[in-house]
């Protein structure tokens, strides 16, 4: 009976699940954390796992709600609220699956004890966000009117009984109340003007040009209730329906004031060709009320400038804006976002155009990323050395450096040389590393005594990085399991550090040989091997193995580099559970963001494909990856993505038209031009196509990326600088 309760609480403990937001909003997107500091699932905006209760008869028992909600699932949570103003909201249930917690919705629905989903979600904004393409769709709501007065009134009669039209509209004429020279004229064009009326019936009654003494035309004025705009959005659904397929589009009827000449509505849609469809079977071919119904679509692209590179391109950007209003007709605007970055938007009705400008601004703004050919050799500048490099680097070489830890990637923004200088300056350090002395100094054995591996932890840190800063280490890797210590440096400075390391075995030999243990029973700690007094033991709840209250610090501050934490014992490898990280947490001083952060990061290198990170350096949001162009906006920078292509949203286009145009644009001679306009001196390498900016010198200019050397005058290559020059002086009479 005690080991069967035992194995439950061991079950519950395995299975105890918690949801965090990703963002400091608290909106958006949770992810589910379980046992070790593993992410279990993943929570988009309109997903689930946790429902809110109602239920109409207060005396239902606990444990009765928790047996009718795990019909639908393996339920992991049942809270009730404790002091509920709405008397009807019982508490929460939280499953394993989201997919259970759907069901438990549509299952319940009608009846006494139902649920509702534990989220912002509504359904009408989960429309809006998957559209892709806006139009906006208008037609005349205030019908034009004229009064015509004649010198003499016997024309009154005479226009009465004529048939005349205005354009191929033929209009409505009956003799005014009000005078008898006057007529009252009707089913005119909305843009209607007093000339053409004043014309057409001077040319149809053949009349002389002072026989009409004045021509007024007027809106009349018009109430619409609410009634009659439901009516109106039916019909514009109806005539929708015949192109788009009901619910991948959203409609928007705006209520107009009385004196708004036009009823103005916009439709958002999820396919671009359905809204194109739509475009040419509506756009001045349907009509509301007699009135032609006309349709314009735009076409949006947005990038976004990140607050550290925009003051180094604010002024490029600033000479764009003409520039692409006059080539492209494309607007540009920015805005400045709460985080600081500033976002660029760019409008046209022309999809190819708006395409045509977002790679431009993309290609001001561009970086150089730096990369490896090794798998992990980047990992090696995310350390203190790392961080000092970089410093470094950006103040030799007057360049921006942005680091991303989430993903070991590595942004070097300046001009073109400037980042060449950069890039070598990095790989540098990584060959340094690479040729530098190497050694392993084990920590544990039968000639060492315990608590060796504990005693540097507690004088250099858990990561042992403080012997990086004090002796000039390039690179030190502790093996907690194995209780192996690898550093890698110069000669000379490994070698300090091997004596130092000896003398601290040696000392850690000498106290272990003075200390007395008070008389009471002890466990041997899985990480340092020394014997824990009972006043400093703690258990591992999952698995009862025994730390000393250091060490399982130590480990747990350690193993959030490299999830899940698990038990150190070499037999175990149990995962914590999350009573045991919520309490070393607070004893570390990690806040639960933090944990997030570390628990994320992991789960999204563990799962490449099927998730990624917000493309904004340094943004907490993670979002699912899609088989098709889908938009996510992310709740905590505004950044809207794609998530089939992974890059800026590309509204009213698939991925493979923005592929298809920007493959093209990397020819394309408007491009060029804009670039010139822009006053940017960039051509493309004609050996690799590597984009090159020339600031100053003389015409031969080496490519960062394959090193062969070109005439920025021809753009003929060469393999040695010489021949380039022999060509410059012989072709075009000099080097400059």
């Amino acid at each position: 009976m005690i080991k069967e309760r035992l194995n439950l609480l061991k079950g519950s403990l395995k299975g105890e699940i918690k949801e965090f937001y990703l963002s400091p909003l608290k909106k958006g997107v949770k992810v589910v954390i379980g046992a070790g500091m593993d992410i279990v699932d993943v929570l988009m905006p309109n997903e689930y796992t946790t429902v809110v209760v109602n239920v109409t008869d207060n005396s239902v028992q606990e444990r009765d709600i928790r047996e009718y909600f795990e019909k639908f699932g393996n339920v992991v949570n049942a809270y009730k609220f404790k002091n509920s103003k709405d008397k009807t909201k019982w508490g929460k249930i939280t499953y394993q699956r989201k997919e259970d917690a759907e069901s438990s919705v549509q299952s319940t629905k009608d009846k006494s004890i139902n649920a509702f989903p534990d989220t912002g979600y509504q359904p009408t904004k989960g429309i809006v966000s998957l559209c892709t393409m806006r139009a906006k769709i208008e037609w005349c709501r205030r019908p034009t009117f004229a009064f015509i007065r004649f010198t003499d009134s016997l024309l009154v009669q005479r226009a009465c009984k004529t048939s005349i039209s205005i354009g191929d509209t033929l209009v409505r004429i009956r003799k005014s109340k009000g005078n008898a020279s006057e007529i009252h004229v009707t089913n005119l064009c909305n843009n209607t003007k007093e000339d053409d009326l004043r014309t057409a019936f001077i040319n149809t009654l053949s009349l002389e040009s002072d026989a009409i003494e004045n021509v007024a035309v007027r809106k009349k004025n018009v109430k619409t209730n609410e009634s009659e705009l439901q009516s109106l959005k039916q019909t514009i659904e109806s005539k929708l329906n015949e192109y788009v397929i009901a619910g991948t589009y959203y409609l928007d009827l705006k209520p107009p004031r009385d004196n708004h000449v036009t009823f103005l509505a916009f439709v958002s849609f999820s396919l671009p060709e359905e809204g194109m469809a739509a475009y040419a079977g509506i756009h001045n071919s349907f009509k509301i009320n007699y009135e032609t119904v006309s349709m314009s679509v735009e076409f949006k692209a947005s990038v976004i400038v990140r607050k550290y590179l925009f003051p180094m391109h604010e002024e490029t950007l600033s000479n764009l804006s003409e520039t692409l209003d006059k080539n492209f007709n494309v607007k540009y605007r920015t805005k400045t976002l709460k985080n600081g970055n500033v976002l660029v938007e760019l409008q046209c009705d022309n999809r190819d155009n708006v395409m045509k400008a977002k790679t431009v601004v993309e290609k001001v703004i561009e970086g150089k990323k730096y990369d490896t050919e090794q798998p992990g050799e980047l990992e090696k500048l995310f350390t203190q050395g790392g961080k000092r490099l970089f410093e470094r680097v950006k103040n030799e070489t007057n360049t921006i450096i942005h680091t991303d830890a989430r993903d070991f990637s590595i942004m070097i923004h300046g001009p073109i040389e400037a980042q060449g200088k950069a890039a070598e300056m990095l790989t540098k350090y990584l060959r340094d590393l690479s040729t530098g002395i190497s050694q392993q100094i084990t920590l544990k054995g039968p000639d060492k005594p315990v608590g060796v591996m504990k005693e540097l932890m507690m004088r250099y840190g858990y990561d042992l990085n403080s012997l990086v800063d004090e002796y000039g280490l390039k690179y030190v890797e502790l093996d907690r399991r194995r209780h192996i210590l690898t550093v890698t440096g110069e000669q000379k400075v490994v070698q300090i550090i091997t004596e130092k390391i000896q003398m601290v075995i040696e000392e850690t030999g000498q106290k272990m040989k003075g200390r007395v243990l008070q008389p009471s029973i002890t466990r041997e700690c899985v990480v340092c091997f020394c014997e824990i007094e009972d006043g400093n033991i703690y258990r591992l709840e999952a698995c009862g193995h025994s730390y000393c209250k250091e060490c399982v610090q130590f480990q747990f501050q350690a193993d959030l580099n490299s999830l899940p934490v698990c038990c150190s014992r070499e037999d175990c490898e149990e995962k914590w559970a999350l009573k045991d990280i919520t309490k070393i947490a607070d004893k570390t001083n990690n806040p639960v963001d933090l944990l997030v952060e570390k628990a994320t990061s992991s789960f999204v290198a563990k799962n490449q494909i099927a998730y990624k990170y917000c493309t904004t350096p340094d943004c907490p949001i993670i979002y699912r990856v899609s088989e098709k162009e889908n938009l996510f906006t992310c709740p905590q920078c505004e950044s809207r993505i794609c998530t089939g292509c992974h890059k800026q949203y590309h509204d009213g286009l698939s991925c493979e038209q923005v592929k298809l145009a920007e493959t093209k644009e990397a020819d394309d001679n408007n491009l060029r031009l804009l670039l010139q306009e822009c006053k940017l001196d960039i051509k493309k390498c004609p050996n690799c196509s590597t984009l090159i900016e020339k600031i100053s010198g003389c015409n031969r200019v080496t490519c960062s990326a394959c090193k062969t050397n070109i005439c920025w005058v021809c753009l003929d290559h060469y393999p040695t600088s010489s021949e380039c020059y022999d060509h410059l002086s012989k072709e075009h009479g000099g080097y400059v």
